[in-house]
């Protein structure tokens, strides 16, 4: 099997949705958004281009994995299921290059929920099937985008709390340390969820985590660091009696069990007994990489637009759950008196969303150290 098989990186049953398009279909546009009901009332978005990096940029398509797909796909649905011409003409045509265009707010960018963060259409007519085959993938981007959010909300809690204690903020940056690689669901998952973090403190232990700012966001700084540390197998090895003397100097770490919400409990609780919240620093590991998914900012990837016989129609999902009710029609994200707000393409402002993807080529390329300063400019403020 070849890894990062483009033709396979989708669910199941978009695999057969070429067929059931209406006739006449040559243009799908769908879009992302942070839905209303989220967690946190705004959206660090980050993630994309590491994506694009890694399955999308440059010529993915082949024949051998269109020939690979195409039999897995007929013992896994059935015969004839498989989209083998429109694969090849992507290959026969595009060199491999894959014919869609990707608009995105600037990673790290704070944005309102209820707004569009990304944009995809495709760029050639007969390719109108790619844009939602590719849904399942680029909706990934949720999560360390979720990561990031949840890191800068601890970041602008932890201020608050020493800035109301009267307390130094010299340790800020190392305020909340990742502890999240042995619990994370894979080393990938670990490497952006730990480099999310990054975004907002400097402490970790997740060291794959420090990779992805070289490899993927053009930066060779070091963002992330840590301390000598012992545990239950250095402390515990002279029992009981011999604990104190393994020990140089002692710090207050609270690493257990943590989240969001027991964090600010335990900043409450320190200034109501008087105590200062420089005296601690926290630690998350599951509670950072594995305890959020894709409803805690309610992200979601929707078609909103379709191209047909040269007329574009509004296409919307309406069901019972009116939280889930999607916009209709293609758009652009402008900043309007500091604040995002989502207008139709034909509106007026600037167009916050760029082209960062079209035609196989990533177009735009953000420095990690780019990105980090957009989400401390927000964590940083209250």
């Amino acid at each position: 099997m070849i890894e990062n098989n483009i033709c396979l990186l989708t669910d199941s049953y978009k695999v057969t949705h070429h067929y059931f398009y209406p006739k006449g279909t040559e243009k799908i546009y769908s879009y992302l958004e942070s839905r209303l009901g989220s967690e946190f009332n705004k959206t660090i978005f980050y993630g994309l281009q590491y994506i694009i990096k890694k399955y999308l940029e440059g010529s993915v398509v082949n024949q051998q994995k269109i020939e690979e797909a195409d039999k897995l796909i007929s013992n896994h649905i059935g015969e004839d299921i498989f989209n083998k011409d429109g694969w090849y003409y992507i290959l026969d045509n595009y060199d491999g290059y894959l014919p869609i265009e990707i608009k995105a707010v600037p990673e790290g960018t704070p944005v309102n929920v209820s707004n569009v963060l990304m944009s995809v259409e495709n760029t050639d007519k007969k390719s109108f099937w790619l844009v939602n085959y590719l849904e399942s993938l680029l909706l990934q981007v949720w999560y360390p985008s979720t990561v990031a959010t949840l890191s800068a909300e601890v970041r602008k809690l932890s201020k608050f709390y020493l800035e109301v204690t009267g307390s130094s903020k010299d340790n800020l940056d190392f305020m909340l340390h990742d502890f999240g690689y042995r619990g994370a669901s894979s080393t990938e998952s670990s490497m952006l969820a730990g480099s999310a973090h990054l975004l907002s403190f400097s402490g970790t232990d997740t060291i794959p985590a420090l990779l992805i700012p070289k490899n993927y966001y053009n930066d060779s700084n070091l963002y992330g660091f840590s301390v000598q540390a012992t545990e239950h197998s250095v402390m515990t090895s002279l029992g009981p009696k011999g604990e104190f003397d393994q020990i140089l100097n002692v710090g207050l770490l609270w690493g257990d069990g943590l989240d969001y919400h027991k964090i600010r409990d335990i900043l409450f609780a320190m200034k109501s007994n008087g105590w200062a919240a420089e005296n601690i620093i926290f630690g998350m590991g599951g509670g950072l990489h594995t305890s959020v998914n894709r409803d805690t900012q309610r992200n979601a990837f929707k078609c909103s637009a379709q191209l047909r016989d040269g007329k574009w129609f509004d296409i919307y999902k309406n069901p019972l759950d009116s939280s889930k009710k999607s916009k209709t029609g293609r758009f652009k994200l402008i900043n309007e008196n500091n604040s995002f707000k989502t207008i139709s393409i034909d509106g007026y402002g600037e167009n916050y969303l760029r082209t960062v993807f079209k035609n196989g080529e990533l177009l735009i390329e953000d420095t990690f150290a780019d990105i980090k300063s957009k989400a401390l400019n927000y964590s940083n403020f209250l």
